[in-house]
C-alpha cells in the first residue's frame, strides 16, 4: 500500500512490520463538526482496511488540557477536566454514530503530565528550550529541520518575528509554548523538580504520548487535518526530533478541509445571530447534521472524494449519500433473505474486490473504491446466486465501515419522511400495518392481499426496510 507523504509530496510504501498509527484527536470543549468527522472517518478506513492484513497498533489522543477548555469550563461554571470528561463522553456518541471503532490506546494529556514534563525537562536540557516570565518555550533557532514539513523555510520565519512584541517574553515570536505557568493558585497546573507549577502547551502532548504509546519507535503513520501541518504537526515534529533524537514519522497523511455549500465558510459567517448562521451552524456541527439523514449518509459523503481533495458539503449530497445507503442496505436485506442455490459453493466478485482493493492501495482512493462497491451491488441485484457475492459485499463494506446501524440510523429518515403520512386515514394505516406484519412473519400471500386492497382503494406504497410512504392515486 502507498500513501502520500506530505513531508517528501510523494507517495511512500507503507510498513507492514509492527505498524503504528498516530491519530490527532479532538481538544475536547465542544461537541465535533463535520470536518473533525472527515479526519476520524478516513483514519478509520485506513484502519479497518488494514485490518486483519497486518499487525497495527492505532493511537488517536484526547487533549483535554488547553486554554479553550479552560475558558469553557469557567462559561460552564465546571472545572476543566469535568468539562473534558462531559465531551469525551459526547465525542463518543458522534464518533459510534459514524462508525469508528475505538483506538487500542485514547491517551489525555491529564493522565501523561509526568512523560510530558519529562520532556519538556530533556528539551531544557539540551538547549533547544528556554524559561522565559510566563513559561518555557521551544527555541525554533535551534532545530536548522524547522519548516520542513510545512515547505517554510527556516531564515525566514526568524527574520519575519523580528521585532515582534511579545520579543520580551520570547526570544523569537516563532519560539512556541511547551510550558505554561499557573496564572493563579486555583488554575489547573502541576508541578515537578526542575518546573514551576503549570500545563502543557497544546504541540508538547503529542511528542509525548506518540513516543510512550508506540514503544519509543519512529509511527508508520501520523495523521491528522491538513490544518493542522502548521504550526501543530511541525512544532511536534522539532520536539520529537529534538528531544527523543528519533525520527517523529515514515509518513505524513493529512486530509483537507470540507466546504459548506461549495466554499469555505469563515468563523464569523457561521456565528452570525442569523437564519443563515443558524442554518450553517446545524448543517456544520455533526450532532445536528445527523439529525436530518443520519450518520451514515455523513460517513459516506466524507468518503466521495480523495482524502487529500477539499470536499463539497451540501444538504443536496447528503440526501443523495442517504439514497445510496438505502440502496446498500437493500442489498444486505437481499443477502440476508435470498436462499443459495443447492450445491453451489462458488464465490463471486473477486474481481471486483481486487480492483476495490487496488484503490485503497493507492493511496486510499475511496471515490474508486465505492465505484467498485456500486458495481457489486448491481452485479448482486442483478444474480441468480445471490449468495455468492456475500463474502466480497461484507468485506468491501468493512472496509469502508458502511451498512451499520440500519434500524437506529433510518428511525432518523422514517421520523422526517413519515411525515407525508400525516394526512392518511387510520384505517389505511391500520392496513398498512397489517402488512408490515405479515411481511416480518414472511406471510408473503397475506401481505399482497393487504397491498391489493389498498391498490383497489386508491392507496399506493413505497416501502423501505425501515418506512412505508404512503400516497393517494385518486
Amino acid at each position: 500500500m502507498q500513501l502520500y507523504d506530505t513531508l517528501t509530496k510523494e507517495k511512500q510504501t507503507l510498513s507492514e512490520t509492527d505498524t503504528v498509527i498516530y491519530a490527532c484527536g479532538p481538544t475536547v470543549y465542544n461537541l465535533i463538526h463535520v470536518g473533525n468527522a472527515r479526519a476520524l472517518v478516513v483514519a478509520d478506513v485506513l484502519r479497518r482496511y488494514l485490518d486483519g492484513k497486518i499487525k497495527l497498533t492505532f493511537i488517536q489522543n484526547f487533549t483535554d488540557v488547553d486554554d479553550k477548555i479552560i475558558t469553557r469550563a469557567k462559561e460552564e461554571n465546571l472545572p476543566p477536566l469535568e468539562l473534558s470528561e462531559k465531551y469525551i463522553a459526547e465525542y463518543y456518541i458522534d464518533a459510534d454514530g459514524l462508525n469508528i471503532r475505538r483506538p487500542d490506546f485514547a491517551p489525555k494529556v491529564s493522565e501523561n503530565i509526568p512523560e510530558i514534563a519529562a520532556l519538556v525537562k530533556t528539551l531544557l536540557e539540551k538547549g533547544h528550550a528556554y524559561e522565559s516570565d510566563d513559561g518555557i518555550y521551544f527555541e525554533v533557532a535551534t532545530f536548522r529541520g524547522y519548516g520542513k514539513l510545512s515547505n517554510k523555510k527556516l531564515d525566514e520565519l526568524l527574520q519575519d518575528s523580528r521585532g515582534v512584541n511579545n520579543t520580551e517574553i520570547k526570544r523569537t515570536a516563532a519560539d512556541f509554548a511547551i510550558w505554561k505557568y499557573s496564572k493563579t493558585d486555583d488554575e489547573i497546573g502541576w508541578e515537578f523538580e526542575g518546573l514551576k507549577r503549570g500545563r502543557p502547551g497544546w504541540h508538547i502532548e503529542c511528542s509525548a504520548m506518540s513516543y510512550k504509546y508506540s514503544g519509543g519507535r519512529t509511527l508508520s503513520v501520523h495523521m491528522g487535518g491538513s490544518d493542522l501541518i502548521f504550526p501543530h504537526h511541525e512544532n511536534e515534529l522539532a520536539q520529537t526530533e529534538t528531544g527523543y533524537g528519533i525520527k517523529i514519522a515514515d509518513i505524513w497523511v493529512h486530509n483537507e478541509m470540507v466546504n459548506i455549500d461549495g466554499k469555505k465558510v469563515s468563523k464569523s459567517e457561521m456565528n452570525a445571530p442569523t437564519p443563515e448562521g443558524a442554518r450553517l451552524r446545524d448543517m456544520f456541527q455533526l450532532r445536528t447534521a445527523s439529525k436530518r439523514y443520519g450518520y451514515e449518509p455523513i460517513r459516506l459523503l466524507l468518503l466521495t472524494s480523495l482524502y487529500s481533495k477539499t470536499i463539497g458539503y451540501t444538504d443536496s449530497q447528503l440526501k443523495d449519500c442517504a439514497t445510496q445507503i438505502r440502496k446498500l442496505h437493500e442489498v444486505a436485506e437481499l443477502l440476508a433473505t435470498s436462499t443459495p442455490i443447492p450445491n453451489s459453493a462458488e464465490q463471486k466478485g473477486q474481481d471486483i474486490v481486487e480492483k476495490f482493493n487496488a484503490a485503497l492501495d493507492n493511496s486510499l482512493n475511496t471515490p474508486v473504491a465505492l465505484a467498485e462497491l456500486y458495481a457489486l451491488r448491481k452485479a448482486i441485484k442483478d444474480a441468480d446466486d445471490k449468495n455468492a457475492y456475500k463474502n466480497a459485499f461484507e468485506y468491501m463494506c468493512g472496509a469502508l465501515g458502511l451498512v451499520y446501524g440500519f434500524e437506529d440510523e433510518y428511525k432518523k429518515i422514517s421520523a422526517a419522511e413519515s411525515a407525508v403520512n400525516a394526512d392518511i386515514p387510520d384505517d389505511i394505516l391500520a392496513l398498512v400495518e397489517q402488512r408490515k406484519a405479515a411481511r416480518a412473519a414472511k406471510d408473503w400471500m397475506a401481505a399482497d392481499e393487504i397491498r391489493n386492497k389498498l391498490t383497489e382503494l386508491g392507496y399506493a406504497l413505497q416501502e423501505t426496510k425501515t418506512e412505508t410512504i404512503v400516497t393517494k392515486t385518486n
